[in-house]
């Protein structure tokens, strides 16, 4: 970051501006030589309108689930309506706006309550037991609409008969005549297989599959497993899309035999039929790679594998349905969630960088300025749970977040943001070990007459953007407590953490000269802001001042006379509203090297 002189009144002193920080992170070149606009280490700020904003986080969004949570999935119906569905490793969820928590859904196992239960009763009488059985999840509906989760621990057989739970229903609430009682679909669901999903929008139907269960399908009122299925009904698939009103798994095993190359489809709009029409299957043996995920882009079907891709072509003919074309060799997509579909293109992470795809025999490297941080012979990414990582784009934003496990975890916590318009990296770092990942987009506008109980039993944040019509948040999965997240734009924090934050320029010096540093200002905003500067290249740090600009914008000047054949700065906080316009150091030439 070579010096650039300005207007000045004091004979040979030389001002050198930074009035653009909005350039992200760029590890590809020397300190020294930056390109304008470009630092050394942004850590967990945004760009916003020429300024760097500290990140906003996120509050907890429903209750705590059973099992790690894998995903939320917002299931839209050919009539407008929608609901929210969540997955864990255990069991499947759909969530109530009204009581903010998440219900079980039924495995197509249900019955009433035969008779009225008060609070503390722990024995239910219900219409029917069969299907029921001891160490069965179930979910009876309170008189307020809420839903108990308990377990079964006895079982007495009839009609009626009796259920004993586990846990009593709770205190001030009964569960009245003809309650719901459903019985939770069970899932044996992985960490290291995430959960793929589609809507079939024909039958209102959600298809996911975890690559442990049978690919299952849910009907808006209970789960069940796909039928006809080849091998009897014995399939298991990696990976689940929609292509040419044909449903698609890849990476299969049948019968018990892995294909880990394998393409399998359904016959023409029909997802129980698969084995006459146009159903079949191919297997892409042209590569030993295992088929990773599938998405559709433009006219296309997109096949990522560990080190290639493939681009699938509709034919229709009656010998042959699909052409598979490999476009790409040496690189692939890591996981099955690490790819975006942007809609005229693709950007995934692949095994040593992160890729722009567009559907032709090329892909495009974008991250390049991260290389050395993430994949480079001293990368922080931890190729053993590479599986796990995943990437999501933010809309609101025009970013790109990609999801990475460093060594020392198991899940993402760093996240790695590209802001595809300007083309610039920053970095977030979370303290949740983050599992899995959704969207929400809020149908209706939520108003106070909707809401029961008293302001204090309320748990939103009243400004959040849930609130809204079509406005979308993000959710966050997070295995380390079993919770959903919602990163809503709003809150300060990451539900009551402070967000810590640094910033760091490249270095300012002179070809040939040593310089003395006379001052640095800063134009910036909030409270507990920490200024420091280093003159070796960022190997020690000296603590130039801690100021409190407050809600505006001001420019904070600090003195300092030092020699130096170079000059760095920092700049560090938590939280406190931060942002930061320029920076500008004056400094004078001195004697040569």
């Amino acid at each position: 970051m070579a010096k650039s002189a300005a207007s000045n009144t004091d004979t040979g002193a030389i001002y050198s501006p930074l009035r653009a920080l909005v350039g992200g992170m760029d590890l590809s070149t020397r300190e020294d030589v930056k390109p304008e606009g470009k630092l050394q280490n942004v850590q967990n700020l945004y760009p916003k309108q020429g300024s760097l904003l500290v990140d906003t986080g996120y509050a907890k969004f429903g209750d705590v689930v059973r099992g790690d949570p894998q995903a939320t999935y917002q299931f839209y119906k050919k009539d407008g309506s929608s609901e929210l569905i969540g997955i864990t490793t255990d069991t499947l969820y759909k969530y109530d706006s009204v009581n903010d928590e998440w219900n079980y859904i039924s495995s197509g196992t249900s019955t009433t309550a035969d008779a009225g239960e008060p609070a503390g009763e722990t024995v239910l009488s219900v219409t029917d037991t069969a299907g029921f059985s001891v160490n069965d999840f179930i979910g009876v509906a309170l008189d307020n609409g809420q839903q108990h989760k308990t377990k079964v621990t006895a079982v007495s057989a009839g009609t009626p008969g009796t259920l004993t739970m586990q846990d009593a229903v709770p205190t001030g609430r009964t569960i009245a005549v003809a309650a719901s009682v459903i019985q939770a679909k069970e899932l044996s669901g992985s960490l290291s297989i995430q959960v793929s999903i589609v809507t079939w929008a024909a039958s209102d139907e959600m298809i996911f599959t975890n690559g442990v269960e049978v690919p299952q399908t849910y009907d808006g009122t209970s789960v069940s497993d796909i039928q006809n299925l080849p091998s009897s009904g014995n399939l298991l698939a990696k990976g689940v899309a929609i292509f040419r009103t044909h449903l698609i798994f890849i990476n299969t095993t049948e019968g018990g035999t892995a294909f880990p190359q394998r393409v399998r489809w359904s016959d023409t709009a029909d997802l129980t039929e698969w084995v006459t029409g146009n159903a079949g299957y191919q297997d892409l043996w042209d590569s030993e790679d295992f088929l990773i995920t599938a998405q559709p882009l433009g006219p296309y079907l997109i096949i990522y594998r560990e080190r290639g891709i493939v681009r699938t072509t509709y034919l229709g003919t009656a010998d042959k349905l699909f052409r598979f074309t490999p476009t790409i060799t040496g690189e692939g997509a890591v996981s099955h969630e690490s790819v975006i579909n942007l809609g005229d293109s693709h950007l995934f992470r692949g095994n040593s960088n992160f890729y722009e795809y567009n559907g032709s025999f090329s892909i495009k490297p974008v991250g390049d300025e991260l290389y050395d941080l993430i994949f480079g012979i001293a990368g922080e990414a931890d190729p053993t749970y590479k599986v796990r990582d995943f990437a999501l784009y933010i809309e609101e934003l025009d970013e790109a977040w990609f999801f990475y496990t460093v060594a020392g975890d198991t899940l993402p916590k760093k996240v790695a943001r590209y802001n595809i318009s300007k083309g610039s990296w920053m970095v977030r770092t979370l303290p949740i070990t983050v599992s899995g990942f959704g969207f929400f987009e809020s149908i209706v506008t939520r108003t106070w007459a909707t809401l029961t109980g008293t302001w204090l039993d309320q748990t939103w944040a009243w400004n959040s953007k849930l609130f809204l019509s079509n406005s979308t948040t993000i959710h966050l999965c997070d295995a380390g407590t079993n919770q959903v997240f919602e990163y809503n734009f709003i809150a300060a924090d990451d539900d009551g953490t402070d967000i810590d934050y640094i910033l760091e320029t490249g270095d300012f010096y002179s070809p040939q000269n040593f310089i003395r540093m006379d001052r640095v200002d800063l134009n910036m905003k909030g409270n507990a802001v920490s200024v420091w500067v280093s003159f070796d290249q960022g190997d020690t740090w000296e603590l130039l001042g801690t100021v409190n600009p407050g809600v505006t914008y001001t420019t904070e000047r600090f003195e300092k006379q030092y020699v130096s054949m170079s000059i760095r700065f920092r700049v560090t906080g938590t939280g406190g509203g931060f942002g930061i316009r320029w920076l500008g150091l004056k400094f004078y030439d001195e004697s040569e090297y």
